[in-house]
């Protein structure tokens, strides 16, 4: 699927360019301004802080870079598992639907601003997208290892975004009963 990684490549140019071209937000300036001085018993303290997002914009402070680039690039970055995600959820499906489905996870403007921004909503949602992707694999394989990367990854993507839950909860209420369920069929076999 040439096409879909040529379009990879040109969506992640452009959130680059955005992370690098666009003026910080006033929603954006209070996660540099938490990541200067992280401090574990603040985390809780606004819920405009995301946990992961300010621990690496922190580290990236601490290296010494202070760009607007630098600030984005926990969120930038992890836009790459998110179209390597869209493209897998396409296999199964023939070329015009994965096309589709690719057009309507990876061009909605403002799901590309969330990763060409200072926050932790493009962390949270390169965790979901991959999440939803490992239990699809799951449920195509019975693999339980498939099971636990996307137990995994969506608890990575809680911790991204708390906002997250709202996925994460029926995700696992979901593979919980999955899981029951093929073990019931197993035994009755």
């Amino acid at each position: 699927r040439p096409m879909l990684f040529i379009a990879s490549v040109w969506l992640m140019a452009l959130v680059v360019a955005r992370s690098q071209l666009v003026g910080f937000t006033f929603d954006e300036v209070g996660a540099p301004a938490f990541a200067e001085s992280f401090d574990w018993n603040r985390v809780t303290e606004s819920a405009a802080v995301h946990l992961l997002n300010a621990l690496f914009t922190s580290c990236i402070k601490r290296a010494g870079f202070h760009s607007d680039l630098a600030m984005r690039l926990p969120n930038t970055l992890p836009y790459v598992a998110y179209l390597i995600a869209a493209i897998d959820l396409g296999r199964g499906l023939k070329r015009p639907l994965a096309l589709l489905q690719f057009v309507l996870l990876t061009l909605n403007p403002f799901l590309l601003d969330f990763f060409s921004l200072a926050r932790g909503y493009g962390l949270g949602l390169a965790a979901m997208l991959p999440s939803i992707a490992f239990a699809i694999r799951y449920l195509r394989t019975d693999r339980m290892s498939w099971c636990i990367a996307s137990w995994l990854s969506g608890m990575l993507s809680v911790v991204a975004n708390y906002t997250m839950l709202n996925f994460f909860i029926p995700l696992v209420l979901i593979l919980l009963m999955i899981t029951w369920h093929n073990g019931q069929q197993r035994s009755v076999r």
